[in-house]
């Protein structure tokens, strides 16, 4: 069988399978576009779907000289001329290509899903914007973050915010300086816990230095004049601010472990910011010859040992207490000070400096007759004077006798157990 044979049979074996398809001549018209080779062709295609829109499509299977012939063909084509050879698209006048492929083995052909008509008179509005549709995403996808419409301010609330800043601005200074004071009160509230608890010093060495406060104490010495002995020493206020003695503080004395004798710190006189001044306290005799060492710390009126008193004068008990030319008599109602006696004799003959002193004792004694419910006389003699003074207490302020610095004289009410150890801790012996 020749060739000839081949190609007819094929042939026959083709127009049994496809169905009939009209082809027009091709022209190869070198004025024909390549835009409109393209319209050509799609306008072939649509007639083709509308005619039969169900066919399917079937690739058919060429020998493989018929594939040489049309290799052939397209290689005689002129390149300058043939816009459909180089588009890839038919022209007006071209039958649609068909792609063949060599008979090797027959295969079967493929179901293709059918294709889908869309309708050629649907327009899309241009000014219509495309919308979000999240099913076209993956469902899996999750929204990161979302912008919420912001939430208007209350007025109200701007108001006191501005309100609140502008009066912190003004009260800065204050609170700034009110909080350096509490700060350097703590501070030095911590350093006396640790300076005076518990810490013992010597006495006579100069290198002692006690915080107290805002007070510095250091040497320590001890001393006596005319039968009076004291305890001396500096006292500096070290802040800025004037200090005032508001608590009871007592230098305590010992003789090895042994408590011999108290001094109360107390001053009713203001220390000027950083002054100095030299502080004598008087002490008793004890204290003075057996004192070798020494604490200084506040004791409290409710660590105060309880006194009982003897004497007995009417309906009062009576607390004496007694420090050389000077006799304190205290008169308590049911443990509670009404009245004060004080008698005052010097001697000529025991004194270095009697005439300084009786002119001293004669003008406290004009002072204290102005004073109301406060009698005192004074009395002079060739060889001694005297000056004799009488407290009702209830009928004076506390102010009054704060006034008079003298600390003899207590407030009205006070306790025999007060009275006794503070006076105690002024050199007096009290019984």
């Amino acid at each position: 069988m020749d060739d000839k044979e081949i190609k007819n049979t094929d042939a026959n074996e083709n127009e049994k399978v496809t169905p009939k398809v009209d082809t027009k001549e091709e022209t190869t018209n070198a004025e024909t576009s390549p835009s409109e080779s393209m319209e050509s062709s799609k306008v072939e295609e649509n007639k083709s779907l509308e005619t039969n829109p169900e066919a399917p499509v079937i690739n058919i299977p060429e020998s493989i000289d018929t594939q040489k012939e049309v290799k052939a063909q397209n290689q005689t084509l002129n390149p300058a001329t043939d816009f459909s050879s180089i588009f890839g698209v038919a022209s007006e006048e071209q039958a649609p290509e068909v792609k063949v492929e060599a008979k090797k083995e027959p295969e079967p052909a493929q179901e293709l899903a059918p294709e889908v008509k869309v309708a050629e008179n649907v327009e899309v509005p241009k000014t219509q914007e495309p919308k979000f549709n999240k099913d076209q995403f993956n469902s899996e996808e999750k929204l990161l973050y979302e912008i919420k419409p912001e939430k208007e301010g209350n007025p109200l609330v701007v108001l006191f915010f501005f309100i609140f800043l502008i009066a912190f601005i003004i009260f800065l200074p204050s609170l700034v300086k009110v909080a350096n004071f509490n700060f350097t009160q703590n501070r030095t509230n911590t350093n006396n816990n640790e300076e005076i608890s518990n810490e013992m010093h010597e006495l006579g060495s100069t290198s002692v230095r006690v915080k107290l406060d805002n007070l510095e104490l250091n040497n320590f010495v001890k001393s006596s004049e005319d039968d009076e002995y004291y305890l001396i020493f500096t006292l500096t206020n070290t802040a800025s601010e004037p200090y005032m003695f508001n608590k009871k503080y007592y230098i305590t004395l010992y003789d090895g472990e042994s408590i011999v004798g108290y001094a109360l710190i107390h001053s009713y006189d203001i220390v000027a910011a950083y002054g100095a001044r030299e502080v004598k306290l008087v002490i008793n005799e004890n204290s003075y010859q057996r004192a070798n060492q020494f604490k200084v710390e506040e004791i409290v009126a409710s660590r105060y040992p309880k006194v009982a008193t003897t004497e007995v004068d009417g309906e009062y008990n009576v607390l004496t207490c007694t420090h050389l030319n000077d006799e304190m008599k205290y008169y308590f109602s049911n443990d509670a000070l009404v009245k004060i006696k004080e008698t005052y004799k010097e001697l000529q003959s025991n004194s270095k400096n009697y005439a300084a002193n009786k002119d001293t004792y004669r003008n406290l004694s004009n002072k204290y007759k102005q004073i109301q419910n406060f009698t005192s006389d004074f009395i002079e003699t060739n060889t001694d004077f005297t000056m004799i003074n009488n407290v009702e207490l209830k009928d004076i302020p506390d102010k009054t006798l704060t006034d008079l610095k003298v600390y003899r004289y207590f407030r009205y009410s006070e306790d025999i157990k007060t009275v006794a150890f503070e006076l105690g801790a002024q050199g007096y012996t009290c019984s």
